[in-house]
């Protein structure tokens, strides 16, 4: 026999059940996974596709924040979605996990130097995060986070030989 704990803290083998208790938990996370998120665009400095061995290139993207209100049995239901982290794959085998989505040239703060030259394939994935309302109360962070990647972007490391020349 199982017994439950009423509001009073008297036990019962009774169970009681709100007709209408609204979402759960449960059905927020699974909510949060199904609202369609975009995967980050790739920035990579110097432009051309085209960068050198031993040469800091610089990575970065755009911030993205969402705002989405869903109905979710009989409530509503507010997120307010950020990104908890981006994780750099340069393509050569090493990576990178920031919570910043890096700059552009002259306040970068993501760059990688190759070592070896060659074709690399660079993406980046995306973890999303929120927070939620149900019905306009408390606010509440969310567990749950939501992973895209972003189509990868193709950059050719190159090396430069110096050469003497006469004047």
């Amino acid at each position: 026999m199982t017994f439950f704990l009423s509001d009073t803290g008297e036990t019962s083998n009774v169970r009681y059940s709100c007709p209408n208790a609204g979402p759960t938990v449960v059905d927020v996370a699974r909510a949060f996974r199904q609202i369609r998120m975009r995967p980050s665009a790739v920035h990579i400095q110097p432009p051309g596709g085209e960068t050198l061995v031993n040469f800091d290139t610089i990575y970065f993207t755009d911030p993205y924040v969402l705002d989405r209100t869903v109905h979710l049995l009989g409530s509503t239901v507010a997120f307010h979605i950020t990104v908890a982290s981006y994780t750099w794959h340069y393509g050569d085998g090493s990576s990178r996990t920031t919570d910043q989505p890096g700059a552009a040239y002259p306040d970068q703060t993501i760059v990688h130097r190759y070592l070896r030259k060659g074709p690399v394939s660079v993406t980046v994935d995306t973890v999303y995060q929120a927070d939620y309302a149900i019905d306009g109360g408390p606010t509440r962070h969310l567990a749950d986070t939501v992973t895209t990647s972003s189509p990868p972007q193709q950059l050719t490391v190159l090396t430069a030989t110096p050469h003497l020349v006469a004047d």
